[in-house]
């Protein structure tokens, strides 16, 4: 079985049309979540997660990292509709 891998903007449950702002909040908001949850994670799990939110946000948060993002993601998403 195939697992989807999700794109940064799912990630961080943000639109692909969200604001600088609407990333912020929701990458503090997921932070405190994983945070105030560590407990219940096992410690490679918790780290793993902030790893990968982190890398979302960092992605997002600068607008030239973010349109070569979403640049790449629209050619992805072309060449498989293709086939």
């Amino acid at each position: 079985m195939t697992t989807k891998k999700k794109t940064f903007y799912e990630i961080l449950a943000v639109s692909p049309g969200a604001t600088q702002e609407e990333i912020q909040a929701s990458y503090d908001s997921l932070m405190t979540a994983i945070q105030s949850q560590k407990k219940l994670f096992k410690p490679d799990e918790y780290e793993l997660k902030i790893k990968i939110i982190e890398m979302a946000f960092n992605m997002l948060s600068i607008p030239a990292s973010r349109a070569a993002y979403d640049a790449e993601m629209s050619r992805f998403s072309a060449r498989h509709e293709l086939q």
